[in-house]
């Protein structure tokens, strides 16, 4: 998974050669869980899983959004003009339809 540096100096060659272990954890990790989940190397029919990875992210971003009617109820309107409401129905849909598939490849699995 992460090459070893073979040379006998250190030095400039291992400032070159570091790894980022927060995102090699991380990818292991969802590669893991993908697996188990998805019975195969996580993609599901989704672009090689570079959609579903497209996926969960813009559905973390839409988890962290703030909305306006949640401090100022009355000003609930703003959300739907900037486009939250779309964007939330469109991930629910997609969301929905992912876990659907899931589950009936494990309802067909033997």
């Amino acid at each position: 998974m992460v090459g070893r540096d073979s040379g006998g100096g250190g030095g400039r060659d291992a400032a070159a050669a570091a790894v980022n272990l927060n995102a090699v954890l991380i990818s292991y990790t969802k590669g893991v869980i993908s697996r188990v989940v998805f019975g195969d190397d996580g993609s599901h029919g989704l672009d090689g899983g570079e959609r579903l990875a497209e996926l969960f992210a813009d559905f973390e971003e839409l988890l962290r959004t703030v909305t306006m009617g949640e401090f100022v109820p009355w000003l609930a309107w703003v959300d739907t003009l900037m486009g939250l409401d779309a964007r939330t129905a469109r991930m629910s849909e997609e969301m929905g339809a992912l876990i659907e598939r899931v589950i009936e490849d494990h309802r067909q699995a033997p």
